[in-house]
């Protein structure tokens, strides 16, 4: 069986010098990643200007909501792992994005000039987390404007796409 192979210390071994060996190869574009990442973020935000009081249903989030526990996740982690990183209280959602953004820029130059950050092996593994927990969201957003009968030009929703 495919699950048994890691039980052998060597394909363990193999294994982890893979992944750690991929991780250093794709921090290089860790950059572009995020930058590309919060552009769908910024995107979806526009589109949903006129809509952020919407729910999916009674009990959801708004999708104000989502957006801003998307950033509130951002704050958590990164004042998790770089404590003394100063990151302001945003006025609006698009505040919250760019601040929190910027927030994690740094914090990928940081490592990429040799810097270290507890609580993280790699920088990719953590942008890896913020992409999918966001993309998650983002999501469920689309979904929301669906059931409340948004259209989304069909543009808009190929650009989520674009990479």
């Amino acid at each position: 069986m495919i699950t048994n192979i890691f039980c052998n210390t060597e394909y363990k071994t193999a294994w982890s010098l893979l992944t750690s060996n991929l991780f250093d190869i794709v921090d290089v574009n860790c950059l572009e990643i995020w930058e590309k990442h919060n552009e769908k973020n910024l995107l979806l935000l526009k589109i949903c200007h006129d809509y952020m009081n919407l729910k999916a249903r009674a009990r959801s989030r708004t999708i104000e909501k989502q957006f801003l526990h998307m950033i509130k996740v951002r704050k958590q982690w990164l004042k998790a792992i770089r404590p003394l990183q100063d990151i302001p209280d945003s006025e609006t959602v698009m505040d919250g994005f760019n601040s929190t953004s910027l927030a994690v820029l740094n914090l990928i130059q940081h490592t990429q000039s040799g810097g270290k950050v507890s609580g993280i092996k790699n920088v990719f593994g953590f942008i890896t987390y913020l992409i999918s927990h966001e993309s998650h969201h983002r999501e469920q957003i689309l979904l929301t404007l669906k059931l409340n009968g948004v259209k989304i030009a069909r543009s808009e929703q190929y650009a989520f796409w674009k990479w």
